[in-house]
Order: structure tokens, then sequence, then C-alpha cells
């Protein structure tokens, strides 16, 4: 991860396509020396300009543009002050409150606002005006940011980059953090993302080299590499067991049953079909 840091405001959105964003910054605090309005690219979701952010990454030089601030992962900064939670309650995120109920409920919990909608929202039933569906909106819709953004945070921590976390949580929604820590592998079976950004993320979390959530990865990583190389559309256990046994993290580490145990596994989650001696991947074979 970087260190290297800025802080402020989202500006003009110059493009942005699946997540990947490339606008105007407004920096109000930075640990490098960049302009006010800096040109930044990076993989976030629903960018709110009225936000503060801070975004970590490094500087880059671009040929045409001159520096630019390529940011890895980031973080949604406290909203505290009036203005701030006022416009956050009234922005597009929050359909049906507007700026009057956003001003109205502001005035009666004051720097406590967010708290009180996330904690104990029926008190916002106190104000006159406010719906039980203004409630459930502004409830349902905090607790979904909050919790998106610490999901990114903690994906970060297992070293899932933004680009990659946004998609395990569009995958698993708020269940994402509780599917990786039960199998850090999970997502791989359903994601076009890199192997080894997996078995790092096993290998900082202390998993053992036969742990039966490698072997079933590594298996899978045959049906991915090895199966279409030799344009087919099955293995039998033979030509698993070469693949596997041939990967650098368990050369010589394997045996059959370890092997059978991650097969069985596979295919008890329905990612694995077996036909006889033939082992398919289920989306080829229901294909």
């Amino acid at each position: 991860m970087n260190d290297n840091y800025i802080t402020g405001k989202f500006g003009k959105t110059i493009f942005y396509k699946d997540n990947f964003f490339i606008g105007t910054f407004k920096i109000e605090d930075s640990s490098v020396k960049l302009p006010i309005n800096t040109r930044v690219l990076g993989y976030i979701d629903n960018v709110i300009t009225f936000e503060t952010y801070k975004l970590y990454g490094k500087v880059i030089n671009d040929p045409k543009y001159g520096k630019e601030f390529k940011f890895d992962h980031f973080e949604v900064l406290p909203r505290e002050d009036e203005n701030s939670i006022i416009n956050y309650l009234s922005s597009p995120l929050f359909k049906g409150i507007g700026e009057g109920k956003a001003r109205l409920i502001y005035n009666k919990f004051k720097e406590k606002t967010i708290d009180v909608i996330k904690n104990e929202p029926d008190k916002l039933l106190l104000i006159k005006g406010v719906t039980e569906t203004n409630v459930n909106t502004l409830h349902e819709g905090i607790i979904k940011n909050s919790s998106q953004s610490d999901d990114l945070m903690k994906l970060n921590e297992l070293g899932f980059k933004t680009e990659y976390g946004l998609k395990i949580i569009k995958l698993f929604g708020n269940k994402a953090i509780k599917k990786l820590e039960k199998d850090i592998f999970s997502p791989y079976y359903y994601l076009n993302i890199p192997y080894n950004i997996f078995i790092k993320a096993a290998h900082d979390n202390k998993y053992d080299i036969n742990d039966n959530r490698i072997l079933k990865a590594l298996v899978y990583k045959a049906f991915r590499n090895y199966l279409y190389s030799k344009g087919h559309i099955y293995l039998k256990i033979e030509d698993i067991y070469k693949a596997v046994s041939d990967d650098w993290e368990l050369k010589n580490k394997i045996n059959e049953e370890l092997l059978e145990d991650a097969l069985k596994s596979l295919i008890k989650e329905e990612i694995l079909i077996k036909d006889k001696d033939k082992y398919y991947l289920k989306s080829d074979y229901e294909d």
C-alpha cells in the first residue's frame, strides 16, 4: 500500500466507466506537493462531490497532463459541520428528503445527526413532516454507505485494491467480509481476479500450505489455465493432480487424499461436477 495521501473533494468528472474514475480533485491537505486542483485517477463507486475524501496512492507523471495522483484506496471522512451534513442528507442518495427536511433534522440533533439516524432512527419521527418512509430511507442508506466504506477499507487491508474490492462487494453485498473471513478464496471462483492476489492474502492470513482452501483454489486454477490450453472441457483426476503438483506452491507436497478432499468440497459447493471419471466446471457442464 502507498502511504502518500491527498484530502479534499472531487470536482469535475472527465471519465467514469466500470467504477474507474478520472477527474479533478480539490486538495485541502496532502502529504505530497501538488496543485490545489489536481487530476486524479482510480477506482471508486458513487463519487459524491460534496463529501470529503482521503485518497491514498502515488504521484505519477503523465506525458500529456503532467503530475497526477493515482489512488488505490480511499476513505470518506466523517461529516462534522452543518453544511456537510445537510448536503449529504439532501443528496440524491436519499430520495424524498430534500434540503428542507435535512435542515429540520440537523437543527434537532446537530452534530449527533448521523449517529441518531444510524442508531436511533425512530427519534426522527419526533420531527414534524418526517415520515416513516423518510426514516427508513435515511437509516438504510446511511447503514449501506457506512458499511460499504468500512468493507472497502477491510478489503484493502487484506490486500485487495479498490478495483477488486468493489467487485467483491458487488458479488457478496454486506456479506463480503464474512465470506472472506471463512475462505479468502471465495470470490476467486466467480470473479476475474488473479490467483496471486488471493494466495498472497492467504499467506498473510497464515493459511497452511496444505489447507483445503488453497487446494480448492489450485484445482480451480488448473481448470482456468490447464483445461482451456488443452482444448478440452473436462479434466481427469490424473490431469488435475499433475496441474496442481506442478504448481510451485505445492511442489512435492500434495497427496491424492488431500486432492480428493478438495475435489469433494468443490463438488459440494457446486463449482465442479463429476460425471464418471471426468470433472467439469459446472458452468461449462450446464451450458
